[in-house]
């Protein structure tokens, strides 16, 4: 059987429009947004590449079990109650290490280790994160002073928005695992903080 160069398969529905609330009224509004599921895909026929299973094992797979722990991400790690840990299996050009993939990505992944009671200090960065947890229960804790409070459990997924401050801590009674997507591929560019922990961060520094 010869396959057409080019074919197409049509999809009837767009996806849907989500809805807004109005941040004056509450009311929901239909979004503006012109972004639907495109009419047709078009399958197309090109050459690809091949690989061996060597040769993706060595720079394309990260076995969870051979990552190592990057003991110097963030200054608070080493002094942090009940210390987290920080496994890289894809940091783009090795921005962050050790990370197995290094490849061009636009975007960073990490997972985290954190035992109960365990937390990291309130900050934002300029791009979005993606939190995933895998096991345990994270409290997610936002906006300035850390007035904010939401749970997330096994699988959820939390989109955090650019520039709103948090940090996160394991309410649960075992150790908790949770995946983080960053959006972009240099992760410590900038880290924004409140004055108190910028002021504690300088005085660690100096002490050092």
């Amino acid at each position: 059987m010869s396959w057409p160069t080019s074919w197409r398969t049509s999809h009837p529905k767009p996806w849907p429009t989500p809805a807004i609330a109005d941040s004056e009224t509450g009311e929901e509004e239909m979004s503006q947004s012109t972004t639907q599921r495109p009419a047709v895909t078009d399958y197309k026929v090109r050459p690809t590449v091949n690989f061996t299973a060597a040769e993706l094992e060595a720079s394309h797979i990260a076995r969870f079990h051979e990552l190592i722990e990057d003991v110097e991400v963030f200054s608070d790690i080493k002094s942090a109650v009940g210390r987290r840990k920080h496994f890289h299996p894809l940091s783009p050009r090795g921005h962050l290490g050790p990370a197995k993939i290094t490849t061009p990505h636009n975007f960073h992944m990490s997972y985290v280790e954190v035992p109960p009671g365990s937390s990291s200090f309130l900050h934002a960065h300029d791009a979005v994160e993606v939190f995933i947890p895998i096991h345990g229960k994270i409290a997610f804790i936002f906006n300035d002073g850390g007035e904010e409070e939401i749970v997330l459990d096994p699988l959820d997924v939390f989109s955090v928005p650019p520039h709103m401050i948090r940090n996160f801590k394991n309410i649960g009674t075992t150790n908790a695992l949770f995946l983080v997507i960053y959006d972009g591929d240099d992760v410590l560019n900038k880290i924004y903080v409140d004055q108190e922990t910028h002021d504690k961060f300088a005085r660690e520094a100096a002490e050092r």
